[in-house]
């Protein structure tokens, strides 16, 4: 069999995962309203209502909103806790400021970055103290997992400590967590030990939950009917949006009992590669579903990914000049991982 008969296996992010067939029997026979009409800070979609619920009880929080993205989702939460041009502390890392940068862009929001030191996304207290003390700072950000340290966890202690800095200056924390049922599951604790400390957090329905859109936006009941109204300016408001919320109740009931497997696939594959030669492969930050690893070639990442694919059909996902990352998901299997591997250490013995 040649290469170009093997079968492809997409490793670049979880963004690729297809929603499941019960997903897809749910948003046929979803009840339907018009989430945008208002009445009492909810809309009249009853189908986004239970998904709203369904989290809300889920992140031990008051009230959950419903918006298309994560992108989105962060965006509100920084808009209802902090004015425009208002100073955020955020580490230099943080996938809210280096992915979703409308948010500090002069002219749009205009919000200002405080950086703060962190490793693998926990930031330093003392630090963190300082800056805060001067009380110039509106907002904190943290990230569970942290996406550009490859997907690393912070503990319930760890978010404690900074919730309890931020506590002892006034100063909001939101918690970007996109992959958090991944966090919690790599602890061995519920998704709400690890968002009980922070005053508004946002989490993906997409990527590893398998749902096709949207993302849930957490907090106490006056935070989300501000953010409902922030939803609409930012043109998120939709209609017989229970279609895709119905994908969302089945990603929070079912999909959340299986990221285990993502994770522990993960660490099968970070393994399984630690000992080739051209790659660097710290196996201890390998804590979820993502594998971050460093090039020891003179091959960039986007040609080592391009010749990667070209010649044993395995997508890997360059994130720098040097590193690239591999994501597993549902529809990625044990044998998938095994044969990814496999042809991951002839590629790079023939380099």
């Amino acid at each position: 069999m040649s290469n170009s008969d093997l079968k492809v296996i997409d490793l670049r992010s979880d963004t690729l995962s297809l929603p499941t067939s019960e997903m897809l029997t749910a948003m046929a026979g979803a009840r339907l309203g018009d989430d945008g009409r208002d009445m009492g800070g909810k809309g009249e979609d009853p189908t986004v209502n239970r998904l709203e619920a369904i989290a809300a009880n889920l992140l031990g929080k008051e009230d959950a909103l419903f918006v298309p993205s994560g992108t989105m989702g962060n965006m509100i939460a920084l808009m209802v806790h902090a004015p425009a041009g208002s100073c955020i502390a955020v580490g230099k890392d943080a996938h809210v400021y280096k992915m979703e940068r409308g948010n500090f862009i002069e002219g749009l929001h205009g919000y200002r970055p405080v950086f703060i030191p962190a490793r693998q996304g926990f930031y330093d207290p003392d630090v963190l103290d300082k800056v805060l003390s001067c009380g110039h700072v509106s907002l904190v950000c943290i990230e569970n997992t942290h996406n550009y340290a490859g997907g690393t966890v912070l503990s319930p202690e760890q978010t404690e400590i900074i919730a309890d800095v931020c506590v002892r200056h006034e100063v909001p924390l939101h918690l970007d967590g996109a992959r958090v049922f991944h966090a919690a599951a790599a602890l061995g604790v519920t998704a709400s030990d690890l968002v009980r400390r922070v005053d508004s957090v946002m989490v993906c329905l997409s990527k590893g939950l398998c749902a096709p859109v949207g993302s849930m936006l957490a907090g106490t009941r006056d935070f989300i009917r501000n953010a409902r109204g922030k939803r609409r300016l930012l043109g998120g408001q939709m209609r017989q949006a229970g279609v895709l919320a119905a994908a969302g109740i089945v990603a929070l009931e079912k999909m959340t009992l299986r990221v285990q497997d993502d994770n522990s696939l993960a660490c099968m594959l970070a393994e399984s590669l630690a000992d080739v030669g051209c790659l660097d492969i710290d196996t201890g930050t390998v804590q979820t579903n993502m594998v971050r690893v460093a090039l020891k070639t003179q091959l960039t990442a986007e040609q080592f990914a391009s010749r990667l694919y070209d010649e044993y059909r395995v997508k890997v996902g360059p994130v720098s000049q040097d590193m690239f990352r591999m994501v597993v998901y549902n529809g990625i299997g044990k044998t998938d991982i095994e044969s990814a591997a496999e042809r991951i250490r002839s590629f790079c013995k023939a380099l």
